[in-house]
């Protein structure tokens, strides 16, 4: 035989003469049980593994003997016979490779996002001193709320901070290279690029001489190479932006994008700039409760966040005192720039990485299962390396190897899996994330997944080695050894109740994000979006800078775009509903007695034309909507919302009562001509907000969004949409045509994003679980084939049979679903900050995860148990 041959090569003769009729004999034993089945290749491969049993006994006894280490060449061997062990077996192999794969693979692409967004710190110079500035006022419901200039001014120079900064954004027209563009613009102040410490790619950057100049520009590197094909030569030519030259002076560095996404009522906003201006501070006196601008700081060596926070609150508190009028109630707080892009998104990537766990957990334990299975079938080897000198240390070792590998391998595989995970991932991201967010396989990554594999490997290989490493020499020698020790039965017990729990905690998280998407759909807008279509159109104020030229091209729009075929109502609003975009201010009703200072009545404003209440089939409460006659030369008017009337004319009869918007000396009264629906203009999940609406000819702006009401779609609309425009204004660029439930829908896309995610994650746990579920109680029918035979020749019936089978699976089942609901109690309360009007202990949510649970257990038990009732009691008892 060809292991005599190595045998001879590689030990002396007095170790090898011991062994060889023992050796001898155990072989001819496997040729002809192997032989029975004619395998010729499965013989030689037991072949090798004898071989390499008496290699690794006799290599042990020689370490022993001699007190050294195991060497190199000894560990060598264990390998190879890891390899020849998976060889022998490569279906299962093959199996929990491709679970480890899968698995692997999803949590290595979940901590990838998690690493770039929670863990990678932003590309700017000692990131972790730098925090956003932030004004509140809580009668507007507003935590965060961005700043006036003149507040800002009254903060820049505070001892906690080394540097301030203030920014915001505008949109502009790029024209004369090629189509005209809407570019998103970011007004920064000249200390902005220092403060980040961030240095150009081309050229330079602002600096603080150079605040409100209204001749240079920055570019961004996606902007350069998208519009200017990565020219250097642009930098000192002039390109045009709202019809206003401006020089090129710098190029920002791919890696680097300003302001990072930021978190504003709850939503996170994530502007990719495509240029930046010069920011002009505008200290006038009135400015001050003009709120529009956001402002960032770093904070000294040593200074804290908390007090700066405190240092700030002084700060706000001196403020109202000196201006009442506009600051009372007003705070000022601060928080770390990293940690506010990204809170709105925290929870969801905590909760996703969690969930991913959980599948590893689970298929861990189908893992443990299937190597405990084979671990049994191996009796005979395992008794054979221990009757040739094997130690049980030696026989752990061996199946921790073979874990190894498979652990390996299946990382190898999920790694590569991992890049089409993530891809898919950020397909469905509820926002667009910037290329600071973009998960890589980065050092953290490539950790974190090692550490998992070793993990894995513990958790699903120790415990099966250390079963097979316990053998009774004697009774599996003897082959009088059928069925499976209680010791053994009973482990791969406990690992199905650990999947089926684990199950249930993923089903019940699916069903609650999955109720409260439900619950989100379902609250009514207070509009109907069906057939309608929007577009964002935007004036050059070098152009249109004063309201008649306005007014006059809204006219002439709205005119021509009401004749493209298809449409039957066209409208303007400055605020369309869902675009998260408003324009709150105070206001006040005549007759009423004065408030005090500070106790203001805010509102949201909103610039609408004639047609746009019908266009969006608003109910109309009272009196009428806006008409042909409310122009410019006619009496002040505007139309209110429900909430706003029940808040000061609960009764009703609102109609005729006039208002005050602002506190100007100048201010004259606009009178109420009608109460209409409340919108909910934030949001499914946003506050109902009072709001005034005023006619576009009595109060025209240079941005509005345009809305029509057609049968078609809006794709197909688009390009006549830009003829319409341009038959106006060819220099104008129109942004993107999209249908109302288009845009309505992406404010879901967090709660959307989880429930699809998390979905996916709990059918992939329950399947793995039903397959380890079937595994086991088939296993077990396999074993117990001679008992059952008996109890069939006893008399036993099919029915009998099949509820045996029946009420171990259940049993199983039973432990496990309770296990799980207790567990998903507790988990669940982690979510209550993701979930819409649904709480934590939904109980339709546990039913229904109970349910889905019990119904494929059902089948995965169901197969063994027919096939175990339907068996031969003659086969069964001659053991064939």
């Amino acid at each position: 035989m060809r292991f005599y041959r190595l045998l001879s090569k590689v030990f002396p003769r007095p170790f090898r003469r011991d062994f060889e009729r023992e050796l001898e004999t155990t072989a001819a034993d496997m040729l002809r049980a192997e032989g029975a089945r004619g395998r010729a290749h499965r013989v030689r491969l037991w072949s090798g593994l004898v071989a390499d049993a008496v290699t690794s006994g006799l290599a042990q006894r020689r370490a022993e003997r001699t007190g050294r280490d195991v060497s190199v060449r000894f560990l060598w061997t264990e390998v190879r016979q890891a390899f020849r062990a998976l060889a022998a077996r490569p279906a299962s192999a093959g199996i929990i490779v491709v679970l480890l794969a899968v698995t692997m693979g999803a949590n290595a692409a979940v901590f990838g996002v998690v690493s770039a967004t929670l863990l990678r710190p932003l590309p700017f110079a000692d990131p972790e001193r730098l925090v956003l500035l932030w004004e509140s006022y809580e009668p507007m419901h507003m935590a965060t709320m961005p700043w006036s200039d003149p507040d800002y001014v009254s903060v820049r120079n505070a001892p906690a901070f080394s540097g301030t900064a203030i920014f915001g954004s505008r949109r502009v027209v790029l024209t004369g290279r090629g189509e005209p563009a809407s570019l998103r613009a970011a007004r920064v102040e000249g200390t902005l690029f220092d403060l980040l410490g961030v240095p150009a790619a081309h050229g330079r950057l602002f600096n603080a001489a150079e605040a409100g100049r209204d001749d240079v520009v920055v570019l961004s590197h996606a902007v350069w190479m998208e519009r200017f094909g990565g020219d250097v030569d642009i930098l000192g030519v002039s390109i045009l932006l709202d019809n206003q030259p401006r020089i090129v002076i710098g190029v920002l560095g791919r890696e680097v994008a300003f302001p990072p996404p930021i978190t504003f009522s709850g939503q996170m906003i994530s502007p990719e700039t495509d240029l930046y201006l010069p920011y002009t501070i505008d200290t006038a006196a009135e400015a001050r409760g003009s709120h529009g601008s956001f402002a960032i700081a770093r904070l000294r060596p040593g200074v804290t966040v908390d007090e700066a926070r405190n240092e700030l609150g002084g700060i706000a508190a001196n403020i109202a005192r000196q201006f009442p009028d506009t600051n009372s109630g007003i705070k000022m707080t601060a928080t770390p720039l990293h940690g506010q892009s990204v809170a709105a998104i925290r929870s969801v990537l905590l909760v996703l990485l969690a969930a991913v766990a959980g599948v590893l957990l689970i298929a861990c334990a189908s893992i443990a299962n299937l190597i405990l299975a084979r671990a049994f079938s191996r009796g005979h080897e395992m008794a054979l390396r221990a009757a040739l000198g094997a130690s049980r240390a030696s026989l752990v070792r061996q199946l921790l190897f073979e874990s190894a590998l498979l652990g390996m391998a299946g990382t190898a595989i999920g790694l590569v899996a991992a890049h089409w995970i993530s891809s898919g991932l950020l397909a469905i991201n509820p926002i667009e994330l910037p290329d600071m967010f973009r998960s890589s396989l980065d050092w953290r990554v490539l950790g974190f997944t090692a550490a998992t594999t070793v993990v894995a490997v513990c958790v699903f290989g120790l415990l099966p080695a250390l079963h097979g490493s316990r053998t009774d020499l004697v009774t599996v020698l003897r082959g009088t050894r059928t069925t499976q020790s209680p010791s053994e039965r009973r482990t791969r017990g406990v690992l199905v109740v650990v999947q089926v729990a684990l199950a249930v905690v993923l089903l019940v998280t699916s069903a609650l994000t999955i109720r409260s998407l439900t619950q989100l759909w379902q609250v009514h807008p207070g509009f109907r979006p069906d057939d309608l279509i929007a577009t964002h159109v935007s004036l050059p104020t070098s152009r249109y800078a004063d309201d008649a030229a306005q007014r006059a091209f809204l006219e002439r729009v709205l005119a021509r775009a009401a004749q493209i075929p298809g449409t039957t109502r066209v409208a303007a609003v400055t605020q369309l509903p869902f675009v998260l975009d408003r324009n709150s201010s105070d206001y006040s009703v005549v007759g009423e007695p004065a408030r005090k200072t500070g106790d203001y009545l805010i509102a949201n404003f909103n610039r609408v034309s004639s047609a746009y209440i019908e266009a969006l089939r608003i109910p109309l409460v009272e009196g009428r909507t806006f008409d042909g006659t409310d122009t410019s030369a006619s009496p002040l008017v505007v139309m209110i919302s429900r909430s706003l009337a029940e808040r000061h004319w609960p009764r009703g009869e609102a109609v005729g009562h006039q208002l005050l918007l602002g506190q100007g000396e100048g201010e004259i009264p606009k009178t109420i001509v009608g109460v209409v629906g409340d919108v909910r203009s934030d949001g499914f999940d946003g506050r109902i907000e009072p709001t005034i609406y005023l006619p576009s000819p009595q109060a025209p702006s240079p941005a509005y969004w345009m809305v029509m009401t057609t049968a078609r779609r809006a794709d197909a609309l688009a390009s006549e949409i830009r003829t319409a425009v341009h038959d106006i204004d060819q220099a104008l660029p129109i942004g993107s045509v999209r249908g109302m439930p288009d845009i309505m829908s992406a404010t879901v896309r967090k709660p959307q994003f989880t429930a699809v995610v998390v979905s996916a994650f709990a059918a992939t746990a329950l399947l793995i679980a039903a397959i380890g579920l079937y595994g086991v109680l088939a296993f077990d029918v396999a074993q117990r084939r001679r008992e059952l035979g008996v109890r069939v020749a006893l008399g036993a019936t099919a029915s009998t049979i099949r509820r045996l089978v029946l009420a171990r699976g259940f049993r199983l089942v039973g432990v496990g679903l309770a296990a799980g609901i207790a567990l998903s109690i507790l988990a669940s309360r982690s979510l209550s900050g993701l979930l819409f009007q649904v709480p934590a202990t939904d109980t339709v949510a546990f039913l229904g995860a109970g349910t889905t649970l019990l119904v494929t257990a059902l089948l995965a038990i169901w197969v063994p148990a027919r096939r175990a009732a339907h068996a031969d009691p003659i086969e069964t008892l001659r053991g064939q």
